[in-house]
């Protein structure tokens, strides 16, 4: 569906052949399996942005709490209440662990 919808508007731009010549089906697929690593990072990377909703303001990770010797505690604390909250958050936990599954079955990790 996407190919043909591009190829359609590839040829609206004036591309003579459409998708077919300027960007073939097999190449489109090729270019999005070597991609598909970055969709399954930011799948995670913002399912950690909306995890810390449960977590207490005073946990969550600060720049100012990252300056000097406290930053490894900082870190730990921030680390902390995001497992804390991933247990308690069992549809944000399940999500995380379906992409991590399906990353696995399509061999990204």
């Amino acid at each position: 569906m996407y190919h043909d919808t591009l190829s359609s508007k590839l040829k609206e731009l004036g591309y003579g052949g459409g998708a077919e010549k300027a960007y073939p089906f097999n190449e489109l697929w090729q270019d999005y399996n070597e991609c598909r690593i970055f969709g399954y990072v930011m799948a995670i990377f913002q399912a950690l942005i909306h995890l810390p909703k449960g977590v207490a303001k005073e946990d969550k990770f600060s720049v100012d709490s990252t300056v000097g010797d406290d930053f490894k505690e900082a870190q730990m604390k921030f680390r902390d209440a995001h497992i804390a909250e991933a247990k308690r958050n069992t549809v944000l936990r399940e999500r995380i662990l379906e992409t991590v599954d399906e990353a696995a079955r399509v061999g990204i990790i």
